[in-house]
């Protein structure tokens, strides 16, 4: 375990580091600026943090691991990432109808990775029935929005704001898991290669330690959810999210990839591509 009262966070290089504002990272990121203020934190949701990445506007963030397939000068820092080893509840498709009633699911705008799973688990495990479509105009985050045969994806803290509205629910990282009898990991800590990241994993290591300690505090301190109360946010974060990062989140990470990369959305010579501290 990192000791944040002998770590010298000062050590850190000053980076650009992406953040999402959901529940779900607080007990990474709560008090990271006051422990090193050399840190710009920049939040976005994981879809404009891939943006951020192309457009070299940060230089490291807890983005979508999507993100880290598409481009060769990025990889990921094995570091506390945010997984599920069971059902996530913040990752769902949502319906008025069973899963095997619908035709069409809307992807999540905000999204990335949660899209391209649930792209995979419809060609492998769903029977590839289903066609995905940017949401249109008309379709609301509410079960009103859907017509028949009609689901959508939602991820974050729309899907926990949102989820007990719908008939139907289909979690999934529980998908995954059932398939796979992997974890999912989300999002992790994806950098630029090439940047200087000398302490980063301790202080993020540091940070989560911290915060885990300190789990309602954190949670607290997170003004975005008032439909959840305090006790739903500290179960939801100890139960559904796991943080811990280890070579079972790094095989997760390589069968989605492979996955990925089986099913066309990424380029089949790509490669996961791990940073380091040095």
């Amino acid at each position: 375990m990192t000791d944040s009262r002998r770590f010298d966070f000062s050590s850190v290089p000053a980076l650009r580091v992406g953040v999402v504002p959901y529940l779900n990272v607080q007990p990474l990121v709560y008090g990271l600026e006051q422990l090193a203020p050399q840190l710009a934190l920049i939040r976005a949701t994981p879809a404009e943090l891939g943006r951020m990445f192309c457009a070299g506007r940060i230089d490291i963030g807890i983005a979508p691991v999507f993100a880290s397939f598409l481009a060769s000068d990025r990889g990921i820092l094995p570091a506390p990432s945010i997984a599920s080893d069971s059902e996530v509840l913040s990752v769902i498709l949502a319906a008025n109808e069973p899963l095997e009633r619908l035709r069409v699911v809307w992807r999540d705008p905000n999204s990335m990775t949660s899209n391209a799973l649930a792209a995979v688990l419809n060609a492998r495990k769903w029977g590839g029935r289903i066609e995905f479509a940017d949401s249109p105009p008309r379709c609301r985050l509410g079960p009103e929005g859907l017509r028949p045969g009609e689901g959508r994806l939602l991820i974050g803290d729309p899907a926990l704001r949102w989820r007990s509205r719908y008939a139907h629910i289909v979690d999934l990282a529980r998908e995954w898991k059932d398939w796979t009898g992997l974890p999912f990991v989300f999002a992790a800590w994806v950098g630029r290669i090439g940047c200087d990241f000398r302490g980063l994993p301790s202080l993020l290591e540091a940070s989560y330690r911290r915060n885990a300690a300190r789990l309602p505090e954190a949670a607290a301190a997170y003004v975005e959810l008032p439909e959840l109360d305090m006790e739903a946010r500290v179960r939801y974060l100890r139960e559904n999210i796991r943080f811990e990062f280890g070579a079972e989140e790094k095989r997760a990470i390589e069968r989605f990839h492979a996955e990925c990369a089986g099913f066309g959305l990424i380029p089949v010579d790509s490669a996961v591509r791990w940073l380091d501290d040095r």
